[in-house]
């Protein structure tokens, strides 16, 4: 393998690794069910994060920015809840 094929190789392996995570603000539906501050003792920073429920029972936690974490509660509507 050459440097050149094995950089494009690396390049497309970490694009499709950070694809796969959940960016901040995910665009996803469902009822709010938790949300908490999480601390990363890593970065020494903190994250505020909704968990929710989708719509075929399973759940999923995101993190959020400041204004929607203020605006949705336990039991509101993802992503509606973000509009009031």
């Amino acid at each position: 393998m050459t440097v050149r094929a094995a950089r494009a190789a690396t390049l497309a392996l970490t694009a499709a690794l950070a694809g796969a995570c959940a960016a901040p603000e995910a665009d996803v539906s469902g009822t709010v069910i938790d949300r908490y501050p999480w601390h990363n003792p890593a970065t020494h920073s903190e994250e505020l994060r909704l968990t929710i429920r989708l719509a075929d029972g399973s759940t999923m936690s995101f993190r959020v920015y400041d204004p929607t974490y203020g605006k949705c509660f336990r039991g509101s509507h993802y992503p509606a809840c973000k509009n009031r």
